[in-house]
């Protein structure tokens, strides 16, 4: 074991509960990708967190779901009747997936999904099953407090001057 999935528990403490539940924010992929949308619907400035994308079955599927989660929307939809479905939440943020293998073999790759994925391949984020207990133990109990904080902090510096931050960092 690298520690990716404990790397992920410890990115959703930074927002909220770390459980990997329904109620948590680290979720799994053992779902079909419309449930995975749906537990993505109007969520702004709160990670998606996936963890294993290897259970979600082909090359072709992993691609196709990453593509709409960089989209922010899931696909249109319509009723019984025929009516488009316009009641879909859009959500803003960034995704955190992690697999076993290669989360796509380069058949099917073109450069609009390389343009939207950061892969981070043969990190170690733990030193071992003992570092990676303690972290979790960790976040279980004490999570939820940075993101607020950090909010305020944003909205008391104000957007005329982070964007002027952004352009001197340039």
């Amino acid at each position: 074991t690298s520690g990716k999935t404990t790397m992920l528990d410890f990115i959703g403490s930074l927002y909220g509960s770390p459980s990997h539940s329904n109620s948590g924010l680290v979720r799994t992929f053992n779902a079909t990708k419309n449930a995975i949308m749906a537990t993505c619907e109007g969520r702004n400035g709160i990670p998606i967190i996936l963890d294993d994308i290897n259970g979600n079955a082909s090359e072709h599927n992993r691609i196709d779901l990453i593509m709409q989660l960089a989209a922010g929307t899931s696909r249109g939809r319509c009723d019984a009747s025929g009516a488009a479905n316009s009641d879909r939440l859009p959500w803003h943020g960034v995704a955190f997936i992690t697999s076993e293998s290669p989360i796509f073999d380069g058949t099917i790759v073109n450069q609009g999904i390389q343009a939207r994925c950061l892969v981070i391949d043969g990190l170690k984020w733990t030193t071992d099953a003992g570092h990676s207990d303690r972290i979790k133990a960790f976040v279980a109990s004490n999570y939820g407090h940075i993101a607020p904080e950090f909010a305020e902090k944003v909205a008391e510096i104000g957007e005329e001057a982070i964007l002027e931050k952004l352009e001197a960092a340039k």
